[in-house]
């Protein structure tokens, strides 16, 4: 599954939001680095899918499919990815894009 969209929040923000792996899967969040979208996750759709976990991974705000400008502080932006959880999932995880990220989605269970 790669699916892309952007997701109108009721605040009138809009967040450019990447899906990759198993629709059903347990949902985990994945946040991008600068210079970087939530496209750059392309390569976990298959691990994703092979453990049974739906990858979202939003644009920050200002980057690729989400309105800009950017927030203001970080501080700000867990509320946003909270109006997000809301609209499409109540339980999930989150990762960065590092290396031990990188690692974990490569290496067998």
């Amino acid at each position: 599954m790669t699916d892309d969209r952007a997701v109108d929040l009721p605040d009138g923000t809009t967040v450019g939001l990447y899906e990759y792996g198993d629709p059903d899967g347990r949902p985990v969040f994945a946040f991008h680095g600068v210079p970087a979208c939530g496209a750059g996750f392309d390569w976990a759709d298959e691990p994703a899918r092979i453990r049974g976990l739906r990858l979202l991974a939003p644009d920050r705000p200002g980057i690729g499919k989400s309105s800009g400008p950017a927030l203001a502080d970080a501080g700000a932006y867990p509320a946003r990815i909270a109006a997000c959880v809301a609209l499409r999932s109540t339980r999930y995880s989150s990762t960065k894009r590092c290396c031990r990220a990188v690692r974990a989605m490569r290496e067998p269970c």
